[in-house]
This record gives structure tokens, C-alpha cells and sequence, in this order.
């Protein structure tokens, strides 16, 4: 098991947080299920664990929920290019997985929340990186995430001292040409953001378009370290940090390695999601319009920020 799961204690607490019971849960999801065989463009999705994920990151909303549902398998049915053909084997995903480290920790803090490590390995090979297949290999770790991985909130970690304008522009191309589609696909819940990175007059400029897309809570919870990597051993526990990071887990690539044999296993999963999409021709309403010709004024309302 790659992934430490959540003790009862940390689920408790939890669901305490959001008024939730055992009981109100398998009710919510049973509802969550019925209105889902009720919609004509809907797929019929029977997963509870993947239902009650969602549901607890919608702060246990029934409305944020059927809102995110809704417009995640519309967005499947617009957009194959991004949910078809989605082989963690194949070489394009290999290339997008490898140009960096995008790892989430495999031990959880004391409070249950999960901390990813963003880092660029190889420099020199950005050039390679499609923006279609990095959102189609960002979209595929995320929907193994929000379905296996139960966990409270997330921080995140942006260590991108190494980082050039080739891998800049890909991630800003993928951004800008799928922001309507990302909207409203996933439900995370961020703690903080911390971003390391190696300042200088081409940063700042993308930093000021960075600003101006993401809300202002969110960036209110970034932490800028310039030139500097911080003590995250004062932070957080010494025993899930990896090596670099002063810890005592394995190093950072060993457990990048790690994880995409993870993401492996879910290989006949994603092959089987590739169907289970809305079928756009039954669609009656826009109750939950989505729209990938929409403008919104952000590419970051994906996130969810409590």
C-alpha cells in the first residue's frame, strides 16, 4: 500500500467537522446514486467510496456535490482528448510523469491531510511536454486521487528552483486552453501552498498572472520562499518528509517511482472510465451548466478552498 490510509481517529474528526455520521453518509450517498439514475444524461455510477469522497469534499453539500458530478462526466463526454486512451504504460504519459516529481507523500500529517511535492527533474527535456498530454496526465492522477485516497485537506509544495520558461508555457498553454473545463471538475480542499522557487524578472511577471487568476484566499495561503529552501522539519513530522527534505522517508525519486507503479495498478480502472460518461444529447436543463467555451476569470476554480 502505497498510500497511508486515514486512522478512525482522523476520520472522525472529520466527519465531525462537517456534521456527518456513518449513518447520514450511506443515507447521502444512496440519494446521491438515485438522483444520478433519475438524470436521462447521466451515467449510472454505483461507487460509494468514490460518491462519499466527493461528498466530503464538498463539505458534505448535496448540491456542491450533484453541481461537481454533473459537470465532470458533461466534461468527459466534451473533452476525450483529455479521458480517452488513458494508459499510465504509455510512452506519453511516461514523458509527462517524468519530466517531473508531482508526489503525494505516502504518510499523512496528525491532522489527516495529505502533502504533495511538485518538483522539476529534468530541465532539459521540458521542450518534449504537450500541454494536452500534461492536463490528460494531471486529470488521470487526480481521479485515482479523489477516488482512493481519502484524506482531510492538502498542502502543497512547489519546488521549482529548476523550472524553465519551455515547461512555463506548456503548463500556462494547458491552463488557458482547459480553465472552463477544470472549473468545477474536482473538489480538494487546500491548506497551503508553499512555493520555493529561484526569483527573477521573468518569474515576476508570470507571478503577477498567477495573482490575477487564483482568489484571493487561496493566494493568501501561498508561502513564497526565494533562494531558499525552508525547515520543514519544523513543520512537519520528520518521519514523512522525504530525504531532500531533511526526513526520514525514502528519497524523493524513490518515491516517485513508487507511485507511478501505484498509478499502475489502477491501469483497468482508467480503461474502464473511458465510457462512463454523460451522454450530452439527453441533457434537458443547464441547472449545472458546463461550458469549455465559457469565460471564467480563472484557471485554479478547480480547487475548493474551505
Amino acid at each position: 500500500m502505497f498510500l497511508e490510509k486515514c486512522s478512525e481517529r482522523q476520520i472522525q474528526e472529520i466527519y465531525q467537522e462537517f456534521n456527518i455520521t456513518e449513518q447520514s453518509l450511506k443515507r447521502d450517498v444512496s440519494y446521491l446514486i438515485e438522483w444520478m439514475e433519475k438524470q436521462p444524461h447521466l451515467p449510472n455510477v454505483k461507487d460509494e467510496q468514490y460518491l462519499s469522497h466527493e461528498l466530503v469534499q464538498c463539505k458534505n453539500s448535496i448540491e456542491k456535490t450533484k453541481k461537481l458530478l454533473d459537470s465532470y462526466y458533461c466534461t468527459k463526454a466534451m473533452l476525450p482528448v483529455l479521458f480517452t486512451k488513458r494508459d499510465p504504460t504509455d510512452e506519453s504519459y511516461r514523458l509527462a510523469f517524468n519530466i517531473g516529481c508531482a508526489v503525494p507523500l505516502p504518510k499523512l500529517t496528525p491532522e489527516g491531510h495529505r502533502v504533495f511535492i511538485f518538483r522539476n527533474f529534468s530541465a532539459e527535456k521540458n521542450h518534449l511536454l504537450t500541454a494536452d498530454d500534461y492536463m490528460k496526465m494531471n486529470y488521470m492522477n487526480l481521479d485515482i486521487s479523489i477516488r482512493d485516497d481519502f484524506n482531510n485537506k492538502q498542502i502543497l509544495i512547489y519546488d521549482i528552483q529548476n523550472v524553465n520558461m519551455n515547461l512555463i508555457t506548456t503548463i500556462f498553454n494547458s491552463s488557458r486552453k482547459y480553465m472552463n473545463a477544470t472549473q468545477s471538475l474536482y473538489a480538494f480542499r487546500v491548506h497551503k501552498v508553499h512555493l520555493i522557487i529561484n526569483w527573477n524578472s521573468t518569474f515576476s511577471i508570470i507571478f503577477k498572472v498567477i495573482k490575477s487568476l487564483v482568489k484571493k484566499k487561496l493566494f493568501d495561503r501561498v508561502v513564497i520562499w526565494n533562494n531558499e529552501r525552508p525547515d520543514f522539519t519544523s513543520m512537519f513530522p520528520v518521519e514523512i518528509l522525504p530525504e531532500e527534505y531533511g526526513g526520514k522517508e525514502k528519497p524523493l525519486k524513490q518515491l516517485h517511482e513508487m507511485y507511478y507503479q501505484y498509478i499502475c495498478e489502477f491501469r483497468e480502472w482508467l480503461k474502464s472510465e473511458e465510457t462512463v460518461v454523460a451522454d450530452l444529447a439527453k441533457r434537458t436543463d443547464d441547472l449545472y451548466k458546463t461550458s469549455v467555451d465559457e469565460s471564467v476569470d480563472g484557471s485554479f476554480r478547480q480547487l475548493i478552498i474551505d
